[in-house]
C-alpha cells in the first residue's frame, strides 16, 4: 500500500533538508550576477576605450553576465552548482542506512526520484532567477537594459538555464551508476566529458596521422562533440546565447540528451539494489565495460599530451605510450573499485581487452587501415572537381573574406568547381597527388622542409559526388602538371568569372579605388579620393575586360607592375552599429564635382587586383588618369632597408660583392648561418636594391622552401616586404 503523502510536501521536505545548498547557490549567483554587474557597469563608466564605451558594446557584454560569458571565470559557478545539485539530491543512495530508511516508506521509487530531481532543480534555478531579476533591475537603473537589449539578456539567461539543465541531468545519471560519493563525482566528470574526449582524441589522431585531411570548418568529430557531449553543449549554449542566438540544433540536442539522461537515471534508480550503497559501482557487471570504455580515449589522450609536452616530433611513439598509459589506467581503475594492491590485475581479461582496444584505436589511424589518405572516388561517381592551390591565398583577396555570414568557408575559400569537360584533367592531377603521397611527399612535409619541395605545390581538392556528398582532400602535386591543369581551366571564361574577385565586387558599394605599384607605393595621381566615380567605374570595366582577355600564362608567370586597392563598406562595423548602414551608401559631393566616400563610413580595403603591362585597356586609362604604376623601387623614397639571407645565398659570388661594397654604417649580423643586413645609408640602399631581384607574384609561385626576405621602409612611413 502506498502512502498518500503529497508530492509537494515531500519536495518541500527535501528542499529544507538541503537548506545549506540554497544558501550556497544564492551566494554564488549573487556574486556572479548582481555584484559583478555593478562592478562591470562601474568599470565601463571609467573606461577611456571608445569601442568599450559604445552602448552596443556595453549591452552585449552586459547580457553575457547572465551566464558567465563576460567574465569566463564565472562559468564555473553554474557548472559547479549543477554538478553539486545532482550529487546532493541523490546522496542518500550512497548510504545503506539512508537508502533502507527512504525505501521503507510506502512511497514508490518513481516518486522518490521525482522528489529529489525536482527539488534539485528548484534549489538550482530559483536563486538563479532571483539574481537574474536583480541584475536586470541594476541594468535598467543604469540605462543599459532597454526594450531593445532586454531580449538579448533574456536569451542569455535562457542559455544559462539550458546549460545547467543538461549538466544536471548528466550528473543525475552518473550518480545512479555508483554507490559512493567519490566515485559519483568521478562518474559525473566522465559522463560530462566522455563524448567530447572520445571525439577530440579521434580528431587529434586524424590530424596527426592522416596527411591529406582538410576540414576547413573545424573537425567534424569536434563539431559532433559539441552537440552530443554535455560539456560541449554547456559551452555552446553559453557562448551562442551570449551572442544573441540559440541554434535550434543545440536546443534540440539539449532537450533530447537531457531526456535520455533523465529516463536512464529513472530506470537505473528503479533497478538500484540496496546492497549497492557503499560499493564503488552500483552494478558490478558494468565494471569491465566502463573500464574498457574509459581506457581507450584516456590512454590515447595521455599519450598525445605526453608527446606534446615532451615536444616529441616522431608520432610513432604514440602507440607504445598509449599502451603504457592503458596499463596504468587499468591498474588505477581496478584500485578505485578494489582498494587492494593485490587486486590490481585480478580482472586481467578486461584489462587485456582495454589495452588491446587502445592499441587498435591508434593503429587504425597510424597505419591508415581505412585507406583514408589514398581514397579517390571512382571516376563515374564524380560530378565535378574543384582545386585550390595554397598559392591562391597569396594571389586573390575576396570581398567575401570579411562578410558577416554564417556560411564559412565560402566557395572562394575552397575553390570553384571546374567545368565538366575538365574533370578528367583534374582527376589525373589527383592521382598524381596520391602517387606522390605513396612516395613520401605530402602537404605536411612539403611545408615542414622534411622533403625537397621544389617542383611541388599543395592543392586542395573537392570531389562533388553523384549522391550529393562532397569530399575534400589535400595533396602535394607536381607543379608542372598543376600548371597544365590550371592553364586549361583558365581558358574557360565562366571559370575566370568565378575565380577572379573583381567579378564579385558590388559596384554600388565601391567607395574608392586607389592605384599602387607592386611595391606598395601609391601612384601620384592614384591616391585615395582622386578618381571620380565615373573614372572608377571605367577603370573597373576595363580591368574586367583585360582579365577575361588575358592569356592564361600571364597569371602564372607574368610580372605585375601594380595593384588596385578597392575600398568597400566594412560589414563587421556595419553589423556592430546599424547606423553605419546608411552612411555606407551615402557619398558627399565635393566642390570639384568629384565624389568621395564619407569620412565616417567604416570601410576596409580589398587589394591584390594585380595590374599587368599587358592589360592594354586598363593601362591606357591609367595613362590617361596620370597614375601608371612603375615596376621599380625608387631608392630615393626608401629610408631604410633590411634583408635576411639564407646560407646558400651567402655563399653566392653576388653576395660577396655586395658585402664588400657596403659602408661601415651597415649592420651585418649572423643568425644560425643566416645573414641579416640592415642599413639607412642611401648608397647601401641602392646597392641592396640592385642585389635583390624584383618582386613577382603568380597563381603557382609559392612553395614550401625557405626563402630570403627583404623589408623596405619608405620615407612616408609605410613599408613593404617580400620573399625572393
Amino acid at each position: 500500500m502506498t502512502s498518500k503523502i503529497s508530492f509537494t510536501k515531500l519536495t518541500a521536505g527535501s528542499i529544507r533538508r538541503r537548506g545549506w545548498f540554497l544558501l550556497l547557490s544564492t551566494g554564488a549567483f549573487f556574486l556572479m550576477m548582481p555584484v559583478y554587474g555593478l562592478l562591470f557597469l562601474s568599470s565601463m563608466r571609467d573606461s577611456t576605450n571608445a569601442y568599450l564605451d559604445s552602448l552596443a558594446s556595453i549591452q552585449w557584454q552586459f547580457a553575457g553576465i547572465f551566464n558567465g560569458w563576460t567574465s569566463r571565470y564565472f562559468v564555473a559557478v553554474p557548472a559547479g552548482l549543477s554538478v553539486l545539485a545532482a550529487l546532493t539530491g541523490f546522496d542518500f543512495i550512497h548510504s545503506r542506512e539512508k537508502l533502507d530508511f527512504y525505501h521503507s516508506f510506502p512511497v514508490k521509487r518513481e516518486k522518490w526520484f521525482a522528489v529529489s530531481y525536482v527539488s534539485g532543480l528548484v534549489l538550482l534555478l530559483a536563486p538563479y532567477l532571483v539574481c537574474a531579476l536583480l541584475t536586470c533591475a541594476i541594468g535598467a537603473a543604469d540605462g543599459v537594459l532597454t526594450a531593445g537589449s532586454a531580449p538579448d539578456c533574456a536569451l542569455a539567461a535562457a542559455g544559462g538555464i539550458l546549460a545547467m539543465f543538461v549538466l544536471y541531468n548528466a550528473c543525475v545519471f552518473a550518480v545512479m551508476l555508483t554507490g559512493r560519493a567519490v566515485t559519483g563525482v568521478l562518474a559525473s566528470g566522465a559522463v560530462i566529458v566522455y563524448p567530447y574526449l572520445l571525439l577530440g582524441v579521434f580528431s587529434s589522431l586524424q590530424d596527426t596521422f592522416f596527411k591529406t585531411c582538410f576540414e576547413p570548418s573545424g573537425s567534424f568529430a569536434l563539431r559532433l562533440a559539441m552537440r552530443i557531449s554535455p560539456a560541449g553543449l554547456f559551452a555552446s549554449l553559453v557562448r551562442s546565447s551570449s551572442f544573441g542566438s540559440i541554434s535550434p540544433t543545440f536546443l534540440g540536442c539539449t532537450l533530447v540528451l537531457s531526456a535520455l539522461f533523465a529516463a536512464g537515471a529513472l530506470i537505473l534508480y528503479r533497478l538500484y539494489p540496496s546492497e549497492a550503497a557503499g560499493n564503488p559501482l552500483a552494478f558490478p557487471v558494468t565494471a569491465p565495460v566502463i573500464k574498457i570504455l574509459l581506457c581507450i580515449p584516456l590512454s590515447v589522450f595521455a599519450g598525445l599530451l605526453f608527446v606534446q609536452m615532451m615536444a616529441v616530433e616522431e608520432a610513432l611513439w604514440l602507440l607504445p605510450l598509449s599502451v603504457l598509459f592503458a596499463v596504468i589506467l587499468c591498474a588505477v581503475i581496478e584500485f578505485i573499485c578494489h582498494p587492494d594492491i593485490r587486486m590490481l590485475f585480478k580482472n586481467w581479461k578486461s584489462s587485456l581487452i582495454a589495452v588491446a582496444a587502445a592499441a587498435a584505436f591508434v593503429c587504425v589511424f597510424q597505419f591508415d587501415v581505412t585507406g583514408y589518405d589514398t581514397y579517390l572516388p571512382d571516376r563515374d561517381k564524380i560530378e565535378s572537381i574543384s582545386i585550390r592551390p595554397d598559392s591562391f591565398t597569396g594571389y586573390f583577396s575576396y570581398p567575401s573574406d570579411r562578410t558577416v555570414s554564417d556560411t564559412y568557408p565560402s566557395e572562394s575559400d575552397l575553390g570553384h568547381f571546374a567545368p565538366p569537360e575538365d574533370t578528367d584533367a583534374l582527376y589525373a592531377l589527383a592521382e598524381n597527388g596520391i602517387e606522390n603521397l605513396k612516395n613520401g611527399v605530402n602537404t605536411a612535409n612539403l611545408y615542414s622542409g622534411d622533403v625537397n619541395s621544389e617542383g611541388y605545390v599543395s592543392v586542395l581538392f573537392r570531389y562533388r559526388l553523384s549522391g550529393g556528398r562532397t569530399v575534400m582532400r589535400q595533396y602535394a602535386v607536381s607543379a608542372g602538371q598543376a600548371e597544365q591543369a590550371l592553364t586549361k581551366l583558365l581558358e574557360n571564361k565562366d571559370y575566370r568569372r568565378d575565380l577572379f574577385p573583381i567579378f564579385q565586387i558590388n559596384r554600388e558599394e565601391v567607395l574608392d579605388v586607389s592605384v599602387y605599384n607592386i611595391y606598395g607605393q601609391l601612384t601620384a595621381s592614384g591616391r585615395e579620393g582622386t578618381l571620380t566615380k565615373a573614372q572608377q567605374d571605367a577603370l573597373l570595366d576595363a580591368y574586367e575586360k583585360d582579365v577575361l582577355a588575358a592569356d592564361a600564362g600571364l597569371f602564372l608567370k607574368g610580372a605585375p607592375c601594380g595593384e588596385l586597392y578597392i575600398d568597400i563598406p566594412d560589414p563587421y562595423e556595419q553589423d556592430a552599429d546599424s547606423s553605419y548602414a546608411q552612411d555606407a551608401a551615402d557619398t558627399a559631393v565635393l566642390s570639384s564635382g568629384q565624389e568621395a566616400r564619407r569620412s565616417d563610413t567604416p570601410s576596409y580595403c580589398v587589394n591584390q587586383f594585380y595590374l599587368y603591362p599587358e592589360y592594354t585597356n586598363t593601362m591606357a586609362l591609367l595613362k590617361e588618369y596620370g597614375c601608371v604604376p612603375e615596376n621599380r623601387i625608387p631608392a630615393e623614397d626608401v629610408s631604410s632597408i633590411s634583408v635576411n639571407l639564407l646560407p646558400e645565398t651567402v655563399q653566392d659570388a653576388g653576395y660577396q660583392k655586395l658585402a664588400a661594397s657596403l659602408s661601415d654604417s651597415a649592420v651585418t649580423e649572423d643568425y644560425d648561418e643566416q645573414i641579416y643586413i640592415s642599413s639607412s645609408d642611401p648608397d647601401d640602399i641602392s646597392r641592396i636594391l640592385d642585389f635583390v631581384p624584383d618582386y613577382t607574384v603568380g597563381l603557382l609561385m609559392e612553395d614550401g622552401t625557405p626563402k630570403n626576405y627583404v623589408d623596405i621602409q619608405y620615407k612616408d612611413g609605410t613599408g613593404f616586404g617580400y620573399a625572393f
